[in-house]
Order: C-alpha cells, then structure tokens, then sequence
C-alpha cells in the first residue's frame, strides 16, 4: 500500500514527541506510550468510526491517562499505518469537500481523579503554517468515560475552531501534513499525520464505499416512509 511506502520520506520531526517535565502539572515522569490502544477504561468511538483506534498517551502517577490518536473515518477504509521513528501516522487524503476520510481521537480519563487543569488541542498544517486550536472539554457531544473526564472523534471539517476554521481553509483532498498536540495543564501528546492521495484501486473502494452508505441510509428512509403509510 501507498502508506507504506511512504514511511521512508524521513520525517524526523523534533515535534514527534511526548512532551513531559512542564511546570504545570505536579505529577513526575508521566509513563508514555505511542501506538497503542487507550488502557482502561478504554476509547467509546462514534457509531460511523472504524471502531479502531490507536493513541499516543501520557499516563500520570495517579492514573490519569492522557491520549490522541487517528482513526478511519468511515467503515471499511485502510486502518492508519505508523512509523515510530517520526511519530506519524499515515492516512488517506479524500472524502468529502468538507469531511476527510480520518478523525482525531481524543482522550483525557481520569480514573477517579478530580479534574486537572485546562486543555488545548492545537492542529499546524506543517504544509501551509496555518493552524487552529480548540478546547476540547467544550465539544457538546463528548462522552465521559468510566471515572470520568471526556473523549470525542473530531473531524478537521468540522467547525472547531470559528474564529481560524476559514482561514484554516482545510482541504480533505490536500496531502499535507499535520501536527496535532493535546495539552492537559502543562503535560502535551503530539502526533503526526500524513495525508497521501490514494492509488485508483484505493479510490475506486472509497467511492463504493460511500455510495453503499447513502445507499443504506437511503433504504431505510424509504422503509420508515412506508410503515408510516
């Protein structure tokens, strides 16, 4: 597959890293993790996600874990492929004008523990220099999890951040490279994500794949219709 092959560009980014030691936190040494399921009590994903998701996480001495990761979008598309050596992960560009074929994941489960402290997600599109950055304790649907805290799934064509999303100017088609960082009061998870156009077989699956979702949802409008006759 294309994603594979990419991982040889060399995208040594410095940014690739967890980032740990911040004044803001009084916890030492959080335990970090790159690639790997969320630990207990786990990730709650969305009813149109893949149902797969990998998280880079930080996991404090009290148990908080701290996590962010990338997931298919939709059902049926090529699982993200990693490289450890540039923390990347490698998805495919597409979809539609205003929604990519990927999501990021986000995370933040406090095990029992109160809250602790503001967070920030910040996405840099490294292609263009252009970024926005939201809070993610203020998106309306997240889930809380067992213990507490929140997660959610959020797309870049989602509007979350109104006062930069137009500038942003997101492009689901672009193959650009992000840098997404989820800050927790001093304690950050970073993680890169490559888009990359995908072959024409893989092209050819995608749009099957999204003409038997509106095919699907299209049926079942037609037979609620009917039973309401």
């Amino acid at each position: 597959m294309m994603f594979r092959d990419l991982k040889g560009c060399g995208l040594a980014l410095a940014a690739g890293l967890i980032l740990v030691g911040a004044p803001g936190l009084a916890f030492a040494d959080p335990v970090t993790a790159f690639d790997t399921p969320l630990p207990a009590p786990g990730f709650v994903n969305g009813s149109g996600n893949q149902g797969v998701a990998f998280f880079n996480t930080a996991t404090l001495d009290d148990g908080v874990v701290i996590g962010l990761g990338v997931q298919p979008r939709f059902p049926n598309m090529t699982i993200p492929s990693y490289d450890p050596t540039s923390n990347t992960y490698f998805v495919q560009a597409g979809g539609t004008p205003t929604r990519a074929t990927w999501n990021i994941d986000f995370a933040l489960n406090l095990n029992g523990n109160p809250s602790i402290g503001p967070a920030l997600i910040t996405v840099l599109d490294q292609t263009t220099g252009k970024q926005i950055t939201f809070d993610p304790s203020a998106i309306l649907d997240n889930t809380t999890p067992p213990g507490g805290g929140y997660q959610n799934s959020e797309n870049l064509g989602f509007n979350l951040d109104p006062l930069n999303n137009a500038a942003f100017a997101f492009n689901p088609f672009a193959a650009d490279l992000y840098t997404v960082t989820f800050d927790v009061d001093g304690t950050s998870v970073v993680e890169n994500i490559q888009a990359a156009v995908p072959e024409a077989s893989t092209w050819a699956m995608m749009i099957l794949g999204f003409f038997g979702i509106g095919f699907l949802a299209y049926r079942r409008k037609e037979k609620l219709a009917f039973r309401m006759a």
